[in-house]
This record gives C-alpha cells, structure tokens and sequence, in this order.
C-alpha cells in the first residue's frame, strides 16, 4: 500500500473569483429558461465556444501566463458531430476551465428533474490529479453563487476509456450539502479542473443532452409519473443479521423535505410479518436524481430460510411490494485484516487480539509478505509461514488470504533493484527460467495449507513500481501459474486476480495478457482493486467524509461491465483511511482520524456496511499493528482507526473502534466465516 497524495471528490466545490461571480451576476438579470440542447453545433471561431455556449478561463488572475483554448468540429465514425477542446496552459500556475453547455441558467421547479449527459473523450494527459467532468453551478435567488456539484457519475475516469458515457442529475428540491440550500436555478457545465503547468491535451465531447422542462413540463411529467412504479429490488441476508438496502421512491412519496412516516414490513410465504416502523424515514438522493428510501432494519434469528417479501406503505397510504429478500447462511461480506507482527512482537505490545476477524491477509506479515519460505527451486522453509497459519486458522478452518507477491532476492530478475519493504530485488517478476519453479512453489504451498484457505491472490498493487517492475505480459504469466498450481491441487479454491491501488489505476491489471494473448481475467474466479479514503454514510445518510466509498464501489462495477466480469465476485483486499487525504463534511466536520472513537467506529462500521450493501464477497482492512504512526493522517499508526496514541503517547488498542469492528463482523458478515477468536 502507498499513501495516496491525490485526491478525487465527487462532488466537488469550486470558490470562484470576484470577477468570475460578478461575470454571472450580470448574466443574470436577463435568465431565461435554459435551451434544450441535443448534440454539439459546428465551432465557426476557433477561439470561441459553438453557439449556445460560452466559456470561462478561471485564472483568477493569478496565472503568470495564459491559458489557450482552441475548438474545432470532428465528425465521430457513427456521424455524430464531436466538438473538440484543445488546452495549453502556458501559465506557471495551475489554472481550471469551464464550458458553460447552455445560453442562460435555468430555474430549478420543485420535483423536476434536470441532466446533462454527454460522451466524453480525452488524451492520456488528463489523468489524476486534473478532474474532468460534467455538473452544474447552482445559484440562490437573485444569482448568488450557491455552489458547485460535479457527481461521480459525470466525472471522466480514464480507467473506462474513450467515448465514456457520463451525467449530472438535479432533483429540484434537493438541498445543496456544502451550504444546506436549495439552489434556485442551475447552469450546466463542463470542467477541467487542477490543469498543471505546461498542460497540453485535448478534450473530445460528443451527444450532449441537456433536460431543462419548463415550470409547467415539470408539473405534466412529475403527474405522469405519479402512478410509475420503481423496478423490483433483490437482497440477500442471514437471519439474525442486518440488511442495509435502499430504494427507489415514487414521486408522490417525497418531497423536498423528507418522507412521510412509514413502515417497513418482512413477509414469509407462512404469513409470518416482521414490521419495522420509522417516523422520520431516510432519504438519499442519488446521482440519477432519484430519491432512495434508506434503511437498515435486522432479520430474526428465527427467520425462515427462503424468499421472504419486502413491503412499503407510508402513514395513510398501502402497501406496495418493492423486492424479495432471500434469507441464507451464504451471504454476507468475509471480514479480514492485515496484520504485521501477529504472531510476534504484536502480542506483547499490545497483548491478545480481542477482535472479530474472519480471514487474515499473508502480505504485509513480518513471516510472509515475501514469498520468504521459498528458498530454491523445490526448497522451502516453513517455519515462519506455518506460525503464521497456525495463529490465524485452526485444522479445517478456511481464514486464510495468500498473496503470492515479490521474489525473493535469489530468485529476482533484479536482485539489486530498489523496491517496497527495504527489499531489494522484491518488486520484480522472477527470472523466466524459474517460472515452472514457480507455479511449483504456488502448487506445493497450497497443497500444505488447502483446508485452511479462503483463497489466494497474484501479486500486490502490480501497477505501482514500488511493487511491480514487470510488464502486464509477465504479471498475466504469471497469475497463469498461480492459476494452475493453486488449481492443480485444489480445484475450487478462489484465486483473485492482481489488485491495482485504486480503481482509477486498475487498467494496468484489467487490461493485462499472457504470451499466449489470453486476458489476465480469464486466469482469475475474484475481481476488484484496492480502496482508500472513502468512507459510507451515517444512518440518516449524511457522508462521513467528502470522498465517497460508494463512488469506488460503483467505479469497480462500471470497469467489470466494461470488461465482461460482472459475474465475477468482487474482494477488496485492502481497505483503509488516511485523515491526510479524506476531507470532512458539514454533518461530519473531523476528519476521520481526529473524530472522537464512537464516531470512527461508526464510519467504520458503517462504510463495511456499505461494502456488504453492493455485494463485495471480502474486504481486508489494512491495517491493525501498522508502526508508521503519523498523528494527522495515522493517529496511531493504523489506516482503520483501531490504534490510538495514550497520555503517555504510546500506541495502544482503541477498544471503542475495535467494538465497533466486532459489531460489523457480527452483522454484515459471512455467517460461515465468523471468527471464533
């Protein structure tokens, strides 16, 4: 893992100059209801924007230079009309870029709905930190800039590729987070923000739909959608444990200012009812626009096994059936961690672990992040990979994660070379020669551990060079071998493909072929990257911190369906939060590691929640015994919070964020993995 120093919000805020606002200002006195733009008129200036556009060079006239934009007009090979945008920051300062997409802002109706939508293409150059996307600046009565919002559903993402399809949605009503107002009118907008110095790139927008309905439009489609029904919802849970779930309301069910009373109710084939009545109902807007009934209610232990029905019916109105929930043992999130010197120095520093974990991950373990029991081609020294099991996982217990990543220096193509861990030689492939040595080591350490493995992975964070020197053909050879050894010996054990350090880096594994020119993906059972500095929302649906973990969730299904796997299950093998790159919200104003502990613990336990919510199969959090403290971005030295400093400043167990972890294995994860600790 490396400490990211990038950040990527989804919802983004911009503070404009005097200038700029005193700009909008004066456009405002002649607002009109904005035009409905379908597709892309042809550029007739180079240096100007097509008509019904303008555009705005936020300098804020501290740049040292300009920056030029340049329009021209393509034609797509599906003959759509593509418009063009050229940058070239000759500025010393970074600098951001709007392109406002219609003449004049619009009035926000209560209820309406307004979107902007587009396809977007860009060069190479644009890629973190530069932000890309659609969204609208939102303004109160009388033009007063209210805010930006740029959701992570209209934000180009490189990892997705060109003519990526992206939009913002506008539920008119919605309250503005950032300032706890609803805008009164709305301008949409494309943005390149953070644009470095010496940028040179282009942007390709294509298909641009903007959705403006008048008052009285509004009025006719909000009653024609009176009596539209939201499409049917599946969930699965255990008995005993609790369902997080969200769904789609119908426009008579919300308003601006909440949901009515309502009430919950579980429904067997038997008759049997389980109720679950709420006063004041959750309500979450997504970043379609459509209003989600938000809920967490907990399934009786006695519950029958089977299909149950869900039903909803607000105070006053009946009921409606919005899904099937399917009560099983098999469901649930396996809950694991990372754990440095557990077994070793761990145990008398901090003493026993008191908690609940239902697999332990081998990378990062003082015994095992270096494939170090393998000695020579056919030798081995088990001595510190079987501590290590031994302390995770009794007989027949399967709690154990091998990460079969780096090599050895012995075996290493670069012996010498600079790596992660203070290991030479450790981040790159082993020699070609030794491949078949290999799978053989895969083959022989599965074959020792089989009863007590959950599943195994190739190679850590391959698309940093911290971890990984190769190229993508070797990593792909390489998880072949993993592949065959782990399989040759026990068939249905689950071998997950490489983990980039974020979704947005994901390409380089994604992407990757063997010598043969068979997919990486095709040699895997588990997909997914790692995910840091996101964090879930609270009960009433209030973030615990700008960066989302439901942006990332969604970004890894979005990279599944664009490569073919959403039939794969997705593990995160690492999960954590640096407070250096989180930032806080209005409802949430700490970051997460200067909250109180109760508060941790419950973003913690919350944002597991959210992994169980969207169907990840594992999560490892990385990480409990970390050394490294840093008391602003690691109080503690632990990304999870589970480790704070005393009066005395020593590292010690925070009990109270721990309890809380208790609390997320017991009702979110796998009943079959629960850990007997």
């Amino acid at each position: 893992m490396r400490l990211k120093t990038w950040l990527w919000i989804g919802a983004c805020v911009v503070v404009l100059s005097a200038a700029t606002l005193a700009m909008l200002q004066r456009t405002s006195a002649s607002w009109l209801e904005a035009d409905m733009v379908r597709g892309v008129q042809p550029v007739t200036d180079a240096s100007q924007p097509p008509s019904g556009y303008f555009h705005q060079l936020m300098d804020d006239g501290q740049a040292d230079g300009p920056l030029t934009v340049r329009y021209r007009s393509e034609t797509s090979a599906q003959g759509n009309a593509v418009l063009v945008i050229a940058l070239d920051n000759k500025s010393r300062r970074v600098t951001n870029y709007n392109l406002f997409l219609a003449s004049s802002p619009t009035d926000v109706v209560q209820g309406g709905l307004y979107r902007i939508s587009a396809q977007l293409s860009a060069t190479d150059s644009v890629r973190t930190p530069l932000m890309l996307g659609l969204g609208f600046q939102l303004y109160q009565s009388g033009g007063q800039y209210l805010g930006d919002t740029s959701p992570a559903s209209a934000m180009f993402t490189g990892v997705l590729g060109a003519d990526q399809p992206v939009q913002a949605s506008w539920l008119g009503g919605t309250r503005y987070e950032q300032q706890d107002k609803a805008p009164s009118s709305l301008l949409p907008r494309l943005s390149l923000y953070n644009i470095p110095p010496g940028f040179v790139g282009e942007i390709r927008l294509t298909n641009v739909g903007w959705q403006t309905p008048a008052a009285a439009q509004a009025k006719v489609e909000m009653a024609s959608r009176q009596s539209a029904t939201p499409p049917a919802n599946a969930w699965a849970v255990a008995a005993g444990q609790m369902l997080p779930l969200r769904f789609a309301l119908t426009p008579q069910e919300w308003t601006p200012d909440g949901a009515s009373a309502a009430t919950l109710t579980l429904r067997a084939p038997s008759g049997r009812t389980q109720a679950y009545p709420s006063d004041a109902p959750v309500i979450m807007v997504s970043d379609e626009g459509q209003a989600l009934s938000t809920w967490q209610v907990r399934v009786p232990a006695d519950w029958p096994a089977g299909a149950s029905k869900l039903l909803y019916a607000q105070t006053g109105s009946s009921q409606r059936e919005i899904g099937d929930v399917s009560v099983s043992g098999q469901t649930g999130v396996f809950i694991g961690h990372a754990f440095h010197r557990y077994p070793g120095a761990s145990e008398k520093l901090f003493g026993p672990l008191s908690m609940r974990y239902q697999f332990a991950r081998s990378l990062a373990n003082d015994l095992t992040y270096l494939n170090q029991w393998w000695t020579g081609d056919g030798d081995y020294d088990w001595r510190g990979i079987d501590r290590w099991a031994d302390f995770h996982a009794g007989t027949g217990q399967r709690r154990l994660l091998i990460t079969f990543s780096g090599s050895p220096r012995w075996a290493s193509q670069s012996p010498q070379q600079a790596a992660a861990m203070g290991q030479p030689g450790n981040a790159a492939p082993p020699r070609r020669e030794l491949f078949a040595a290999y799978e053989r080591m895969v083959r022989d350490t599965v074959s020792r551990y089989k009863d007590r493995l959950l599943a195994v992975e190739c190679w850590n964070e391959p698309n940093s060079p911290d971890f990984f020197t190769g190229t993508q053909t070797d990593l792909a050879d390489l998880c072949q071998l993993v592949h065959d050894g782990a399989k040759a010996v026990a068939p249905q054990l689950p071998v997950i493909c490489p983990q980039a350090d974020s979704p947005e880096t994901a390409a380089f594994v994604y992407e990757a072929r063997t010598s043969k020119g068979d997919s990486i993906l095709s040699r895997c059972d588990v997909v997914g990257a790692h995910i840091y500095n996101r964090l879930g929302h609270d009960t009433q649906g209030r973030w615990y911190a700008a960066q989302r973990l439901d942006d990332s969730l969604e970004l890894l299904r979005k990279i599944n369906q664009r490569h073919g796997v959403l039939d794969k299950p997705v593990a995160v093998t690492e999960y954590g939060v640096s407070s250096c790159v989180t930032q806080p919200t209005r409802q949430h104003p700490q970051p997460f590691g200067s909250m109180p502990s109760t508060e941790a613990g419950d973003a913690l336990y919350q944002s597991l929640g959210s992994f169980r919510e969207k169907g990840v199969w594992m999560v490892a959090l990385y990480s409990f015994d970390h050394e490294n403290n840093d008391p602003k971005c690691r109080p503690g030295g632990s990304f999870t919070r589970m480790m704070r400093m005393d009066e005395q400043g020593r590292q010690v167990v925070d009990q109270a964020v721990v309890t809380r972890l208790n609390e997320a294995v017991r009702d979110f994860g796998r009943p079959d993995g629960v850990s007997t600790r």
